[in-house]
């Protein structure tokens, strides 16, 4: 399981409206059911995001990504929290 919390805010010279979405990645592969969406509607604006899914490791080594699309945006006081549910 992953959890990612944080803040948003569109990055300097980002033309408002624009969209951020936040999403995970695991070994370059989209992992549905976690997404965050924010339209932004002015240039201060801020908003935070809270990711957290459930998901399979199949191979080690892995590599998990919180991954930004729609713009250039600003991401501050985030964290991310990684726990293993089950298994050996």
């Amino acid at each position: 399981m992953a959890v990612y919390t944080g803040t948003a805010q569109p990055g300097i010279g980002a033309t408002v409206p624009t969209m951020n979405l936040l999403s995970f990645s695991l070994n370059g592969t989209a992992l549905t059911g976690a997404e965050a969406t924010h339209v932004f509607t002015a240039a201060g604006e801020t908003n935070p995001q809270t990711l957290a899914l459930i998901f399979n490791v199949t191979e080690t080594p892995s590599v998990l990504r919180a991954v930004s699309g729609g713009g250039n945006f600003i991401y501050t006081n985030f964290s991310v929290n990684i726990f293993k549910i089950g298994g050996e």
